[in-house]
């Protein structure tokens, strides 16, 4: 599997595949938040390709706010992970996590975070595969102001 940093040539393919990932936003508003994601010079972001397709990405992030369970500061954090369907249980996972740990290193990070839906029973199982510790457990909530 190649990892190839996203670039700008790259945009198109990574929100193809974070469509997949969170199917509930348009185009349009995906495209937004990734392109403001990408000027940041705390994120970056990887796409995975076997062959000459490509399966999937990993975005990361350098976080100095709370991180639940973690203690020192800044922390890495996987901000999204993604494998198509038919690529998934070969390891790719692992090895965009393990290159998104190592730029977390590289940055002066000792920890790495990340979260999961409660639903996504198959994020839980991969965090947990890949050496993650669930540390805490949030149900939001909404209340509309207008009548």
């Amino acid at each position: 599997m190649k990892q190839i940093p996203v670039t700008e040539q790259l945009f198109d393919i990574w929100i193809e595949l974070a469509l997949e990932l969170w199917p509930g936003e348009s185009p349009e508003e995906m495209r937004d938040v990734l392109i403001a994601e990408y000027e940041k010079p705390n994120i970056r972001a990887w796409l995975a390709m076997e062959g000459e397709q490509y399966i999937g990405f990993i975005n990361a992030s350098l976080r100095s706010d709370y991180v639940p369970g973690c203690e020192e500061y800044p922390v890495g954090y996987v901000e999204g992970i993604y494998i198509r369907p038919q690529w998934r249980g070969k390891g790719y996972s692992r090895q965009l996590l393990k290159l998104a740990e190592d730029w977390a290193r590289e940055n002066g990070c000792t920890e790495m975070g990340s979260d999961a839906l409660l639903d996504n029973t198959n994020s839980h199982a991969f965090h947990k595969a890949v050496g993650f510790t669930e540390v805490e457990r949030v149900v939001c909530f909404y209340k509309s102001l207008e009548d």
